[in-house]
């Protein structure tokens, strides 16, 4: 029947930040528009950091990918929320769960 294993799901957020400021997020400097380093400020308090999707990549097509991993404490829809808050970011999703293999 059930057991009592408890499974905890690990979600990650895949997000494309507007492409002319990708290489200032990369390197984590400060934003002329004030509204955009609001992420900062967000990754401070959620305890969460933007990362790249393809670290050490040149090309302007591949650099504005980042992903967030939510924390186990955290609601995946809640910081997405926030993250879409900010203006620097051009679009934010959850990616979907990975399936488990099936065995029929």
């Amino acid at each position: 029947m059930f057991s009592n294993t408890l499974i905890i799901m690990n979600y990650q957020i895949n997000i494309k930040v507007i492409d002319k400021f990708a290489k200032n997020l990369l390197r984590r400097e400060k934003f002329q528009m004030p509204s955009f380093n609001k992420i900062y400020d967000i990754e401070k308090e959620l305890d969460i950091k933007l990362e790249p999707v393809h670290p050490g990549a040149n090309d302007p097509l591949l650099i504005p990918y980042f992903i967030v991993q939510v924390p186990d404490n955290l609601n995946p829809q809640k910081v997405i929320g926030r993250i879409k808050d900010c203006n620097l970011i051009e679009s934010a999703y959850i990616k979907p769960a990975d399936e488990l293999p099936s065995f029929d």
